[in-house]
């Protein structure tokens, strides 16, 4: 919404004025997305039905000689229960 500073009869006809700019627009909008429907329909099911190639794997290196650190942190103690959970199966 426009805001003229201390002047709000001002501020009410410019909203009003861009609402009724959108409602003359209305038309020429739905013209225009009923002769664009079509192509972006096909374009939509084209890019649903494809199936994009899986990145390739990464190649293993070799385990670093010193043991891996975890850091591990809850943000409150109701995930304090899950932490644990996860450090223990980590372990």
């Amino acid at each position: 919404m426009l805001r003229v500073a201390g002047i709000p009869g001002l501020s009410v006809a410019l909203e009003f004025l861009r609402a009724l700019a959108d409602v003359c627009l209305l038309p020429v909008r739905a013209a225009e997305y009923s002769v664009s429907r079509d192509s972006e329909v096909e374009e939509l099911r084209a890019a649903l039905d494809a199936t994009p190639a899986p990145d390739p794997a990464p190649e293993l290196r070799e385990w670093p000689a010193r043991p891996l650190v975890v850091v591990l942190s809850c943000a409150e103690a109701s995930g304090e229960h899950h932490a644990l959970a996860l450090l223990a199966e980590l372990r």
